[in-house]
């Protein structure tokens, strides 16, 4: 039993660092999802192993995101709903044994462009250079906090607003 109990948590773990669910490599290792919050709650080696395992599936995502910002992802041309395939020859007619351009020979693989992502791109870069692309915007976390008197007539509100902005110049 506890074999097979390591080879379920085996085949999980390994799953779960390529894909990065929890839903989808239990699937794949062929268990119940709730063997995983199972062996979390009761085997006291498994949380250090499933940390290993979401460090490990955090780096497919990387990976992933720097592919599709530096190379990008296929996206294949279609005219009326079918895929748009090159032309790379022509048969020959049996008869003059010259390439027919009525009977065209095409590609196995569609058009097509590959996109790049400018946005991945730019979180990819705030991550590695933050002094450099991060956000300008520092915020020193401290806010003064004033209470405002919210009741009153309108005279009372344009004094308290006068009070409040008095001595400020244009540019403050």
């Amino acid at each position: 039993m506890a074999t097979q109990r390591v080879g379920n948590q085996s085949a999980f773990l390994a799953a779960f660092s390529i894909c990065g669910q929890v839903k989808m490599a239990a699937r794949a290792a062929g268990i119940d999802r709730a063997s995983h919050y199972y062996w979390k709650a009761n085997d006291p080696a498994y949380p250090a192993l499933f940390a290993e395992a979401k460090l490990k599936a955090g780096q497919e995502l990387e990976d992933e995101a720097v592919e599709r910002a530096m190379v990008g992802v296929f996206e294949p041309i279609t005219y009326k709903g079918a895929f748009v395939f090159p032309v790379i020859g022509y048969e020959k007619d049996p008869e003059t044994n010259e390439p027919d351009p009525e009977r065209p020979i095409y590609s196995k693989a569609p058009n097509g462009i590959w996109r790049k992502s400018d946005r991945l791109l730019e979180f990819l870069l705030k991550g590695a250079k933050p002094e450099v692309y991060g956000d300008r915007v520092k915020h020193s976390g401290k806010v003064a906090k004033q209470k405002f008197k919210i009741k009153g007539s309108m005279e009372e509100l344009l004094a308290t607003y006068r009070e409040l902005t008095a001595g400020k110049t244009a540019d403050e």
